[in-house]
């Protein structure tokens, strides 16, 4: 019975070898077919478009600008049409142009300070989550120390407490940490410097 289990187990390892031979010639095969490929996809020369090829694919001028109606110049700028000025009516770029004043007054201090109250609220949120992780391993480690039935059973209803303090403290770390990226991205729309937030 042994000799016929380690004939086998020679046989299996021999034919493992083989097929591992024969995987190996076939992959050097592909590697040289491969090889030839990429000489064959060197000696020819890369087709270059010119506009003069895009005249004759397209019929016309290539443009990357929409064909949708087009703003006047006046409205872009923030002026006011004749009309509109008459009448004492503002556009939406003279709007746009207060609001930029605006932004501008934020300066350095505002950015900081906004930002060290994101990352306050970033590090309590965080470290409350780190606390109520460490009581419910407390009260674990107690629950499973407890032989009396009742005083597991309020063991029990304290972890169940805690369970549902942890996921909302999850959750108000999320949040927090939301908030600072959001911070982060207003101020750099805003045109603060990336220093401005910086610890």
């Amino acid at each position: 019975m042994k000799r016929l289990s380690i004939v086998v187990i020679g046989l299996l390892c021999a034919c493992g070898a083989g097929v591992r031979a024969a995987g190996a010639q076939s992959l050097a095969e592909v590697a040289k077919q491969e090889k030839e490929k990429q000489k064959d996809a060197k000696s020819k020369p890369a087709k270059t478009f010119t506009n003069a090829d895009l005249e004759k694919v397209t019929g016309g001028k290539v443009s990357s600008v929409s064909t949708s109606e087009e703003t006047p110049a006046s409205t872009a700028t923030g002026e006011a049409s004749p009309a509109a000025a008459a009448s004492g009516e503002k556009t939406a770029g003279a709007a746009a142009g207060e609001g930029e004043k605006k932004e501008e007054e934020k300066g350095e201090e505002y950015w900081k300070s906004r930002a060290a109250e994101a990352r306050l609220k970033q590090k309590r949120s965080k470290e409350r989550l780190d606390l109520l992780l460490l009581k419910q391993a407390t009260l674990n480690n107690r629950f499973y120390n407890l032989s009396d039935p009742a005083q597991r059973d309020l063991a029990q209803a304290e972890l169940q407490q805690i369970a549902s303090d942890i996921e909302e403290a999850k959750q108000e770390a999320i949040g927090a940490a939301q908030a600072l990226v959001d911070l982060e991205d207003e101020a750099r729309k805003a045109g603060a410097l990336p220093g401005w937030l910086r610890e």
